[in-house]
């Protein structure tokens, strides 16, 4: 019974690592450029919070890991692979509106 719990244990593990770089591939690994706008933000220049998935808790309650872009702000963000344009959606940008019913 250890031996079985010990191979399926390294079996999880192996193909978490197996699929870890398709996982990262899924979101942005580099802001490339940053122009903040002129209003806006409260503070939240942090670049690095747009990297990554998307974080928060829930639908009623956001989070202060974002970018502000401000008023005529942007940001042009690297994916380390190749964005091919498929059927269907194929990106989704994600805000902070932080959601009142």
């Amino acid at each position: 019974m250890d031996r079985f719990c010990c191979r399926r244990a390294a079996l999880s593990v192996a193909f978490a690592l197996c699929l870890s770089p398709l996982a990262s591939a899924q979101f942005a690994t580099s802001v490339v450029s940053y122009q903040q706008g002129g209003t806006g933000g409260g503070g939240l220049f942090n670049q690095a919070n747009v990297l990554g998935g998307p974080r928060g808790a829930g639908i009623n309650a956001g989070s202060l890991d974002v970018l502000s872009l401000g008023q005529g702000g942007n940001v042009l963000l690297g994916f380390g692979v190749t964005i091919a344009d498929g059927p269907g959606e194929d990106l989704t940008v994600f805000e902070n509106p932080f959601y009142f019913p």
